[in-house]
């Protein structure tokens, strides 16, 4: 995520960032009324209104829970987002190679 991107955030009162912090449930009926989240590793869970979610992981993917698990070749498996190779971890590149993985995924089916 750009500095720039970063300062907008934390500069907003209308964003509340949570840092080390994991969502553990989502509550709401046709929108996004309360998130469960969980403060670090094994911390306290706090119910939070809110009207809006964005799940940042990070600059650095966590895929070595991969190894071992599934058989990769020279590129890996079918990815989007920050884990592809060669991402340039940008929100809008991810979506389209979201896109373009489950595209992918569908002709490599029906070979």
């Amino acid at each position: 995520m750009s500095r720039y991107l970063v300062d907008q955030i934390e500069q907003n009162p209308k964003i509340e960032v949570h840092r080390n912090t994991e969502v553990r449930e989502l509550i709401g009926g046709d929108t996004l009324e309360q998130i469960v989240v969980e403060e670090g590793t094994g911390g306290e869970r706090t119910t939070l209104s809110v009207r809006a979610l964005f799940v940042f992981i990070g600059a650095e993917p966590k895929t070595g829970w991969l190894d071992g698990q599934i058989a990769l070749d020279d590129h890996g498996v079918f990815a989007a987002g920050d884990v592809r190779s060669g991402s340039v971890r940008r929100l809008a590149s991810a979506a389209g190679e979201g896109a373009m993985s489950v595209r992918l995924v569908h002709e490599r089916l029906q070979a």
